[in-house]
């Protein structure tokens, strides 16, 4: 996703349990100027630095070692970051996605997408959850390439949903529920 702001709840209350977060979009950005690294004129929030600045402060926290740009403009992750994070999936026994790597819908800043989702799918023995919108239609990068069957993938186009849930949020939906079943 391209905002750093609707993850970093989600961020400071997984960081204590998980052993990776992997950034990559416009969370990766923020996170990559806060470290001092010209981001050119990279979408970024400038509001969520400071935090950036102390979360990075986590080994846990892994952020793009290289990029793919246009002109002076981040708009995917780089070929040593797609080894880098594809290592890590390779491991991971619960994977919960939250946004594309990049501007995915150009072809030529599909590729850190299109590498998460192999990684992922490779992944035999993880549960995963994926959730969002354009996280969902990057799955089109994918499907001629591998069958999803008998893969334990959890899909939601309810990224922001999924993101507050994760964070500890209460939403009013499972608050109805679970007053119904009073």
């Amino acid at each position: 996703g391209a905002k750093v702001s609707d993850k970093i709840d989600v961020i400071k209350k997984l960081l204590p349990k998980v052993n990776h977060i992997l950034l990559g979009g416009g969370p990766a950005n923020t996170f990559l100027k806060a470290s001092g690294v010209n981001i050119g004129g990279s979408l970024f929030e400038a509001s969520e630095l400071e935090i950036a600045k102390e979360l990075l402060k986590s080994h846990k926290i892994v952020i793009p070692q290289d990029s793919s740009k246009t002109g002076n403009t981040i708009l995917d992750i780089g070929p040593k970051t797609i080894k880098c994070y594809s290592d890590i999936i390779k491991f991971a026994e619960t994977i919960v996605w939250g946004g594309p790597m990049g501007l995915f819908e150009k072809k030529k800043f599909s590729i850190g997408t299109k590498a998460i989702w192999q990684a992922i799918i490779r992944n035999k023995k993880a549960t995963v959850v994926v959730g969002g919108g354009e996280t969902i239609a990057s799955l089109k990068l994918i499907t001629a390439d591998f069958k999803l069957k008998n893969k334990n993938i959890f899909l939601s186009t309810g990224g922001g949903a999924m993101l507050e849930f994760l964070a500890g949020k209460k939403l009013p939906a499972l608050v109805a529920l679970k007053l119904q079943r009073r």
